[in-house]
């Protein structure tokens, strides 16, 4: 897909049915912009789909007073003025979604959509990881995603990850439900040039931050899209969001795991589109 280059932050843009409100979709820890390429020309929404790579990830660059949550949201809060973009919904995949709660408090959004990106359990150990004692698996899936972050992925990795079965299911289990079933050409483009150092430091950005005071904190609709086969995810962190807010709307796939893109992009899409109506101010 064609991208652009402006304030620093590369980005894809996709022109859908010419309303005001566009989407604005925030990949997760060690991503980029390519991870929405399987649904981002594919949303049938009123608005404009937008896809950044976050600051300091893919080849967006990294802020010139360093890495931190606050300099990469003053950077996205600036690229969306110079492009023209007001109100937007935005969409925070996984770790993504602090980048989009934190950004909520700049550019006063028209609706927030989280994508898996309720991981209170696993906040609770990168606050304290003494935590991983209560929650073991989200623990080793917290460490397992971290590192995979942290890898250059270069051509030759990236097809070695993905061409075989095998060595997919061995390798890619922390994020999806049934690695050896997912497209090899598909993931294989979506995980070619991520990986970066600046996974540590959002980590220690993570440690610091309170996502339950974030969402209680939201000025605007919440839309919730959880994966039933998340390994990142707790049985608890449902019953701590409603504890926390109540959701505009709440959606659950079933039989996905933490890239579902990646694993249903069709589900995915339409998932999205479902709650972008709820949302948008164009429809009510």
């Amino acid at each position: 897909m064609p991208t652009h280059l402006k304030e620093g932050v590369r980005y894809s843009l996709v022109e859908a049915g010419g309303g005001d409100t566009a989407l604005v979709m925030l990949h997760g820890l060690g991503n980029s912009l390519e991870f929405w390429d399987p649904i981002s020309d594919s949303l049938s929404i009123a608005g404009a789909v937008v896809c950044p790579d976050i600051p300091g990830f893919g080849m967006s660059e990294t802020p010139v007073e360093g890495f931190n949550l606050t300099s990469v949201t003053n950077v996205l809060a600036d690229w969306l003025e110079s492009i023209g973009l007001s109100q937007p919904i935005l969409c925070g995949h996984s770790m993504g979604a602090v980048v989009a709660l934190s950004l909520a408090k700049k550019v006063r959004p028209s609706g927030m959509i989280l994508l898996n990106g309720t991981f209170f359990s696993a906040m609770k150990i990168l606050h304290n990881p003494l935590n991983s004692l209560s929650s073991p698996a989200v623990a080793l899936n917290l460490v397992c995603q971290s590192i995979a972050g942290l890898i250059p992925m270069t051509p030759w990795l990236a097809h070695a990850i993905t061409s075989n079965s095998l060595v997919r299911s061995a390798l890619l289990w922390p994020f999806a439900e049934s690695p050896s079933r997912l497209n090899a050409d598909l993931v294989e483009s979506a995980i070619l040039g991520g990986g970066s150092p600046n996974v540590i430091r959002s980590l220690k950005a993570a440690a610091s931050y309170s996502l339950e005071d974030a969402i209680a904190g939201l000025a605007c609709p919440l839309a919730v899209i959880s994966t039933s086969e998340d390994r990142l995810a707790s049985p608890s962190d449902q019953q701590r969001l409603h504890e926390v807010t109540v959701p505009f709307c709440e959606l659950t796939l079933k039989g996905l795991g933490h890239w579902p893109m990646l694993e249903d992009p069709e589900t995915t899409a339409r998932a999205i589109e479902s709650v972008y109506a709820s949302l948008g101010p164009e429809n009510g």
